[in-house]
C-alpha cells in the first residue's frame, strides 16, 4: 500500500545533487549486475533440465520464500561485509588486470571447500550460546483481528537512563518514541498505537553484555510495558521443526549453488557504463582502460559466493528467514511496519514476509544516520522496484533525513515517488543540545590553549587499528602532550582490548573511556571549550561533531573505500600521516553542513505528516 509522494523533489535538489562520479558509476553498475545476475537464465540439470533463473535455482522448491540470492553477500554489497569490492573497483577502473597466483587460487579453493564444515560448527555454537537461552513466544493474537504496528530495532542499543527505570527507548528511533510510546488503552480510536506495538528486536553482540543480561533487560521492559506492547527477538520463533526446515533449505541451496557455479562464473563481468554527457570529460581517463574492464572477476568473489550459499552466512540467513516469517504470522496483518533502512538482508526478509498479508498497511524504511557515497548497499537498481521477482522485498516508502541522501538515491535512479523527507531522528537531539555552540562562525578562534581531544572510533576492526596506530605515532612525536584524551567507542565495538595491546602503556593510562552519546560528550555543557573530535573513517559521529560546532579531524581510509559520511564536503580535515595530525592539532578547523543536508528541525512535523496519512482500519 504505497503512500503518495508529498511535495516531490525539494527545490534546489538538482543543484545540490553531487556531480556523477566514478564511484557513483561503479555503484550503479554493481547494482545493475546484482539484479541482472539474479535473473540469469540457467539450465537446471537437477530438475529435468528445465530453464530457470539463478535466484529461483538457489531457492529450490521454496517459491514462496525470498530467494537466497537477494540476501547474499553479493547482493548486499557492503564494503566491509564484502571486502573484495575494492579489488573489483580497481579492476573495473583498469588499475589492475592481474589474476591470483597458483597458490592463492588453491587457498581460495580450499577455503570455499571448507565452508560447509564451518556452517556445522558455527551452527552448534549458535544453538548453544543463543537459541537454547530463548523461551518460546506466547500464543498468537493475530486471530483477534486487532491490527497493530511492527517496529524493528537493533537491541540492546537503547537509552541507559530510561532503561534504568524499565522504559525502552531505542537509539535507532529516538524521539519517535514520543509517538510510539502512547499506551494502546490511552490512544485515540484509530490512533497510531491503538492496536498495539510489536517490537522486533534484532540481536547484536554488545561489548561487556552477555545474551543473558540482554534477556534480563528485555524482560524488564516487558514487565513495565502496558498491555498491547510486545518485545521479541526474531530467534524466539524458531521451533525445532523450523530449524529442521532451515537445514533442509540450506542443503538444497548448497547443492544448487554447485550446479549454478559455472554459469555464475561466466556472468561475473561488469561492463563500463556510458557516462552522462556532462561528465564525459571527467570520465575520459577511465575510458582509456575500458578494454580491461570487461575482465571476469569470479576469482574476487568466489569466497563470498561459497560463504553465501554453502557456509554459515547462508545457513544463518535460512534460520533468520524462518524466524522472521514465523514472527509475521504471529503478529498477523499490521497497520504499518517500520524498520531502520540500511538494505541489510534481514530487512528484505521482513519486507518480503510482511507481504504475505495483502491487507497489511505500508512498509516504511527509515534512514538511520547518513548515506555514504561508497556504501553501495543503499543503492538498488531501479528495476528492482518493478520486477516481479524483486518488488516484494522493497519498502513502500524510503524515509530520508536530508537532501544529501535524497540526491544520492535520485542519482542512482531510485523512483522519486518512493522517497519522503523526515526529521533526522539520529541527530535531532544533537542539533538541539549543541545549537548555541554550532552557530558560531566557522573561522572564529576556538581555544587559546590545548584542552580536550575526543577520539570517536568506529565499528570495523581495520579502521580502529589504523586509528590507534596513528594515535601511537602522534604520541611518539610528542604531539599529544598537554591534551586530555577522551575515547568514545562504537556501541558494538569496545576498543579497550585493542588499545591496551597496541598503545604504549604511558599513552594508554592517559585515555579516559566514556559511554556518553556523542551529542552529550561534545556539547558545551560537557566541554565549555570545544573539543577537537578525531573520528574513525566510517563512523557517523563525525556529523555529531559538526552539529556540536567542534573542530573535526577524520581518519582517512585504512584500506579500501572512503566511508566517511562527510566525504566530499569542502574544508574537511583528513588524517593519514603524523604530519596531518600535527597540522590539525595546531590549527583546528570546523566544518559547516550545507543547508538542508540534514533535517534537524525541532519536533516531528514531517514524521507526523507521514504516519498520519495511514488510514485507520
Amino acid at each position: 500500500m504505497p503512500l503518495p509522494e508529498r511535495g516531490g523533489r525539494p527545490a534546489g535538489a538538482e543543484a545540490s545533487a553531487p556531480r556523477r562520479s566514478v564511484l557513483a558509476s561503479f555503484s550503479t553498475a554493481l547494482a545493475a549486475w546484482a539484479r541482472k545476475t539474479g535473473g540469469l537464465r540457467i539450465r537446471d540439470t537437477g530438475s529435468a533440465g528445465r530453464m530457470t533463473t539463478l535466484a529461483d535455482m538457489l531457492n529450490g522448491r521454496d517459491s514462496d520464500r525470498l530467494s537466497p540470492w537477494w540476501t547474499s553477500l553479493l547482493y548486499e554489497r557492503h564494503p566491509a561485509m564484502t571486502p573484495s569490492l575494492h579489488a573489483l573497483f580497481r579492476l573495473w577502473r583498469g588499475e589492475t588486470d592481474s589474476l591470483p597466483g597458483r597458490w592463492r587460487s588453491l587457498c581460495h579453493a580450499l577455503i570455499a571447500a571448507l565452508r560447509p564444515a564451518e556452517a556445522v560448527l558455527r551452527f552448534l555454537h549458535w544453538w548453544w550460546t543463543v537459541r537454547r537461552l530463548l523461551t518460546p513466544p506466547p500464543p498468537s493474537r493475530s486471530a483477534s483481528g486487532v491490527r497493530g504496528i511492527t517496529v524493528a530495532a537493533y537491541f540492546p542499543h537503547c537509552d541507559p537512563d530510561e532503561a534504568a527505570h524499565g522504559h525502552f527507548r531505542s537509539r535507532y528511533w529516538e524521539r519517535l518514541h514520543d509517538l510510539l510510546d502512547v499506551p494502546p488503552g490511552e490512544a485515540r480510536p484509530g490512533g497510531l498505537t491503538a492496536g498495539g506495538v510489536h517490537w522486533l528486536l534484532i540481536r547484536v553482540r554488545a561489548p561487556g553484555q552477555s545474551l543473558r543480561e540482554q534477556l534480563a533487560l528485555r524482560d524488564r521492559f516487558r514487565a513495565a510495558a502496558p498491555a498491547g506492547i510486545s518485545f521479541h527477538y526474531a530467534e524466539e520463533f524458531l521451533t525445532p521443526r523450523a530449524i529442521l526446515r532451515a537445514w533442509g533449505r540450506f542443503l538444497r541451496m548448497a547443492l544448487a549453488s554447485r550446479r549454478a557455479e559455472q554459469p555464475f562464473r561466466a556472468a561475473c563481468r561488469l561492463p563500463l557504463p556510458e557516462p552522462p554527457a556532462d561528465a564525459r570529460e571527467a570520465e575520459r581517463g577511465l575510458h582509456a582502460a575500458a578494454p580491461r574492464r570487461g575482465q571476469n572477476f569470479f576469482h574476487l568473489v568466489r569466497g563470498d559466493y561459497a560463504a553465501s550459499f554453502r557456509g554459515w552466512r547462508g545457513l544463518e540467513r535460512c534460520l533468520l528467514d524462518e524466524a522472521i516469517r514465523a514472527f509475521v504470522r504471529w503478529t498477523g496483518p499490521q497497520r504499518m511496519t517500520l524498520y531502520p533502512q540500511e538494505n541489510c538482508p534481514w530487512e528484505r526478509m521482513l519486507v518480503h514476509a510482511a507481504r504475505q498479508w495483502p491487507e497489511s498497511g505500508p512498509i516504511i524504511g527509515a534512514q538511520h544516520s547518513t548515506v555514504r557515497p561508497a556504501d553501495f548497499r543503499y543503492v538498488d537498481d531501479p528495476r528492482t522496484f518493478t520486477d516481479d521477482a524483486c518488488r516484494r522485498f522493497q519498502p513502500d516508502v524510503l524515509a530520508l533525513n536530508g537532501s544529501h541522501a535524497r540526491a544520492i538515491l535520485l542519482a542512482a535512479g531510485i523512483p522519486p515517488e518512493r522517497l519522503r523527507d523526515v526529521e533526522a531522528l539520529r541527530y535531532q537531539t544533537a542539533a538541539q543540545v549543541c545549537a548555541p555552540q554550532a552557530n558560531k562562525p566557522p573561522h572564529t578562534p576556538l581555544r587559546t590553549s590545548r584542552s580536550t581531544l575526543c577520539l570517536l572510533t568506529g565499528y570495523f576492526a581495520p579502521e580502529v587499528r589504523a586509528h590507534l596506530r596513528l594515535l601511537a605515532e602522534a604520541h611518539a612525536a610528542g604531539l599529544l602532550d598537554g591534551w586530555n584524551i577522551l575515547v568514545k567507542s562504537h556501541p558494538w565495538y569496545d576498543i579497550r582490548p585493542a588499545a591496551r595491546a597496541m598503545l604504549p602503556h604511558s599513552l594508554f593510562r592517559r585515555l579516559r573511556f566514556t559511554s556518553m552519546p556523542p551529542s552529550v560528550l561534545l556539547s558545551a555543557a560537557f566541554c565549555p571549550s570545544p573539543a577537537l573530535a578525531w573520528v574513525s573513517n566510517s563512523t557517523s559521529a563525525a556529523v555529531d561533531a559538526v552539529l556540536a560546532g567542534c573542530p573535526l579531524l577524520v581518519m582517512g581510509p585504512a584500506r579500501g573505500f572512503d566511508m566517511c559520511p562527510l566525504s566530499g564536503l569542502p574544508g574537511l580535515s583528513v588524517s593519514r600521516t603524523v604530519r596531518d595530525v600535527r597540522h590539525a592539532l595546531a590549527a583546528p578547523r570546523r566544518l559547516l553542513l550545507p543547508p538542508g543536508w540534514l533535517h534537524t528541525e525541532p519536533g516531528l512535523h514531517r514524521w507526523r505528516a507521514l504516519l498520519t496519512e495511514i488510514p485507520p482500519r
